[in-house]
């Protein structure tokens, strides 16, 4: 079983887990292997683990009876790409080798999954499971109907299950008490994020071990809105 402070150590972002030892590296380094050693490490709290990303498309509005449609799907790092013309009666199968044509080298084929469809009679899954993309928040991806017949037009677009990575950071500033509430969504800005404040942090952890904890955080989440959120909460 992989434990919040074991693994932050083993891999963090900010300070380095095979450098020098010396000033706030090495501080960071002590307080947290300290921590392990006279109290254990900590599970990873619910709703801090990595989560995949699922989509939905739902069925043509009104009547379409022929035609084809394009998804466009955009990464979590920005990257974007758009299938070819996919029948307005395609199934799951067909559906996932236009993905699979038409996604970058980054993105290995069949790691975004197609279930259910065709989408004149059922809506369309689409996973983010495969490890090239799972564990992500990816962009919502959107489908062009506009090339369909029959009076009818494309579904909506919506996303059931935002993915993230695993938060490591975030889980560590949990299980040490230094924040009370789970992680918003990756990529949102955190609102109402109850902390303990400045005079009180527990475990005798330096302001510079906090403020290491606080910037992983937001380097994992690609936004720096949680630093700045995080800190003012603490009044820093």
């Amino acid at each position: 079983m992989t434990l919040v402070l074991a693994d932050l150590i083993a891999s963090p972002k900010t300070f380095s887990p095979t450098g020098p030892r010396t000033g706030d590296n090495r501080l960071i380094h002590q307080q947290l292997a300290g921590i392990i050693r006279e109290n254990g490490d900590f599970e990873y709290p619910s709703g801090f683990e990595a989560v995949n990303e699922v989509q939905n498309i739902a069925i043509h509005v009104a009547t379409v009876s022929g035609g084809t449609y394009t998804l466009t799907f955009t990464l979590r790092d920005g990257t974007t790409f758009t299938t070819g013309n996919i029948a307005f009666d395609a199934n799951a199968a067909t559906i996932i080798t236009a993905i699979d044509a038409a996604s970058p080298a980054s993105v290995t084929n069949g790691h975004i999954v197609a279930t259910g469809g065709p989408l004149s009679t059922t809506p369309l899954v689409l996973t983010f499971s495969g490890a090239t993309v799972a564990g992500q928040n990816h962009g919502q991806t959107t489908i062009d109907g506009t090339l369909l017949t029959g009076g009818g037009t494309a579904g909506a677009a919506t996303t059931s299950t935002n993915g993230q990575t695993v938060r490591k950071a975030w889980a560590a500033l949990k299980v040490l008490g230094l924040v009370t509430s789970a992680p918003p969504d990756q990529g949102v800005d955190p609102t109402g994020v109850v902390t303990s404040p400045e005079g009180a942090i527990p475990h005798g952890l330096a302001k510079t071990t906090v403020k290491a904890l606080i910037t992983e955080a937001a380097i994992e989440d690609l936004n720096a809105g949680v630093e700045t959120a995080l800190l003012a909460a603490f009044g820093w």
